[in-house]
């Protein structure tokens, strides 16, 4: 007499877990990396803005004196072509500039949350703040770029 060879309940049950338990690790791994390469977004403009904001300081010999290094002067605001002062669908961060104290400028990025103009994501990460404060005289940068960007 011959048997059939099948899989049992039990057997299929168990791959079906294996399987649903790498595919959770997997999309977990998968939405760090894209998440952290979203950072990298943030940390091209922070070190772009701090650029203009070296440029006017060797310019001006202070952030402070007119004109003063803002937003403006660091080309942050609505219009195409322009560093995103408010969320939007090309950037996944929004940029601003502190008010400057004489040579020490903060450049901030906030990273959008879960609205029609910010394009998708981790909105677990919505609302955190990544942080260059550079020193213009010597150059220094103190930055806070917190996880999963760092």
């Amino acid at each position: 007499m011959k048997t059939k060879k099948a899989f049992t309940l039990i057997e299929l049950m168990v791959v079906l877990m294996i399987i649903g338990i790498l595919a959770t690790l997997g999309l977990t791994q998968y939405t760090r990396q894209i998440e952290k390469s979203r950072g990298a977004e943030a940390r091209e403009v922070l070190g772009v803005i701090r650029s203009l904001a070296l440029a006017h300081f060797n310019e001006y010999d202070s952030l402070t004196a007119v004109p003063v290094f803002n937003n403006a002067a660091a080309n942050i605001g609505a219009a195409v072509g322009q560093i995103p002062s408010a969320p939007r669908g090309s950037h996944f961060f929004t940029y601003s500039v502190a008010t400057p104290l004489a040579n020490r400028v903060v450049i901030t990025a906030i990273r959008c949350s879960n609205n029609a103009a910010c394009k998708g994501g981790l909105m677990s990460f919505g609302g955190q703040t990544m942080t260059l404060q550079t020193d213009c005289p010597d150059g220094t940068d103190v930055p806070n770029i917190p996880a999963p960007w760092n």
